[in-house]
């Protein structure tokens, strides 16, 4: 009913979640199909995250049970496929402040469940260094050089894209071999 992929509840005198680098999509909840984010929980934090809604609820809803302060929102992509708002509840529109976006993350195949981001994403070197793992969901070191710009910056979601910026050297030879067809057996 909340939380489609996150909920939580954060008790008085508590910090509450630190959620980094994740992506969560495909998911359904009356509220909040990403994340559903309650109680006394404004140190709580929601960082270089994607998190991706396909309906009419939002993506990411603050309730107010507790309290009306939101958790701390910063470098995330918060993106809604449907008809429905990237933000419900106490969570207000994020979108443009403190590095949040709501944009396509171009997902290589969302539909399969391949939510690896492709090249020309703009989670792509959108995120912020500090706090953030080291390596990606795949085991990739971040903070990788994603859009070739000589300057490494993490990316937003779980996935740390690889530049392909220099295409690869091949060399061929412009006579014909010597050793073809073979002369001797071994």
């Amino acid at each position: 009913l909340q939380g489609g992929g996150i909920y939580w509840l954060v008790p008085l005198d508590q910090v509450g979640p630190n959620v980094v680098n994740n992506t969560v999509a495909n998911n359904s909840a009356v509220f909040g199909t990403a994340v559903f984010a309650d109680g006394f929980d404004a140190a709580a934090r929601l960082q270089n995250n994607i998190l991706v809604g396909s309906g009419s609820e939002a993506v990411l809803e603050c309730g107010a049970f507790n309290d009306l302060n939101a958790p701390v929102i910063v470098f995330n992509d918060v993106f809604n496929t449907g008809s429905g708002p990237g933000y419900g509840g106490t969570c207000t529109d994020q979108t443009g402040l403190n590095g949040n976006i709501s944009a396509d993350p171009l997902f290589v195949d969302a539909a399969t469940g391949d939510l690896h981001i492709q090249a020309g994403s703009p989670a792509i070197d959108a995120g912020l260094n500090a706090g953030a793992p080291t390596t990606d969901i795949d085991g990739d070191p971040r903070p990788l050089d994603g859009n070739g710009d000589g300057v490494g910056v993490v990316d937003i979601g779980a996935d740390e894209v690889r530049s392909e910026t220099t295409p690869p050297t091949i060399t061929c030879r412009a006579t014909p071999s010597t050793l073809w067809p073979p002369t001797h057996m071994l």
